[in-house]
This record gives C-alpha cells, sequence and structure tokens, in this order.
C-alpha cells in the first residue's frame, strides 16, 4: 500500500467510477463530487449533486454515472462530460439498495429489503 494524496473534504464515499483516468467519487449522505485525477494524483470537486442522497452504488453508462439512491426513489445522474446533476425517474419504493448490475442497457438493483427487482431502463430513461 501507499498513499494518493488527501481528498478535498472527509465525507463518506461508498461507491466511486473510473472513467478516462479519473475516479468519481460521490458523498454518502450528501452532495459533493470528488473526482480524483489517477496521472496527477490530484483531486478537483465536481458540481454538486441535486440533493443529499445516500449513494452507495453506481453504474456509468455513456458518459453518465447513475445512482440509485438508498433509502430513497431518486435517481440521480451525473453527465461526466458537462459536469451536471440531472434526476431521472424515481423509484417504485424507497428500499436500501448496496449493490446494482448493469446488463443490456439496464440497472439492476436488488433490494436488501426483500421486496421485488428495481430495474431501470438506459436507453430511454424509464424504469421497466
Amino acid at each position: 500500500w501507499t498513499f494518493g494524496s488527501a481528498p478535498p473534504s472527509s465525507v463518506r464515499r461508498l461507491t466511486s467510477q473510473l472513467y478516462n483516468g479519473k475516479i468519481y467519487c460521490p458523498a454518502d449522505g450528501g452532495n459533493d463530487m470528488h473526482i480524483y485525477d489517477i496521472a496527477t494524483d490530484s483531486w478537483t470537486v465536481g458540481a454538486s449533486a441535486p440533493s443529499d442522497g445516500y449513494r452507495r452504488t453506481s453504474q456509468v453508462y455513456h458518459h453518465k454515472i447513475y445512482f440509485p439512491q438508498s433509502s430513497g426513489t431518486a435517481m440521480d445522474i451525473y453527465n461526466i462530460t458537462n459536469n451536471t446533476w440531472t434526476v431521472g425517474m424515481p423509484a417504485p419504493t424507497a428500499v436500501r439498495r448496496f449493490t446494482s448490475q448493469l446488463y443490456n442497457a439496464k440497472i439492476y438493483c436488488p433490494a436488501c429489503d426483500d421486496v421485488a427487482m428495481h430495474i431501470y431502463g438506459l436507453l430511454l430513461g424509464v424504469k421497466i
């Protein structure tokens, strides 16, 4: 193990995505987006998320990172290209989501609360 540079602030970072040599780390329970540049061992701060959501899982698809909120219904979407956030279609119910998988342009979110699999369609930006 070695150490890289320190992040811009102390927040919980429970999920991250690698894209073009940078690691995108949203705050869990906050609205910060911290971006680590591997080549320069440096951090920058991205645009603030639309809400203080619990982001514990994520998937990257077509220059965007999708964050299905845990204990909420929002699908927060970070556009890497223009450093902006949008909110997608809400989930059918608020459940704890700790993991997700991307397959065939759909995000599969197994809830840990004993409810049906939640499936978010990415091609149309709607849940199916």
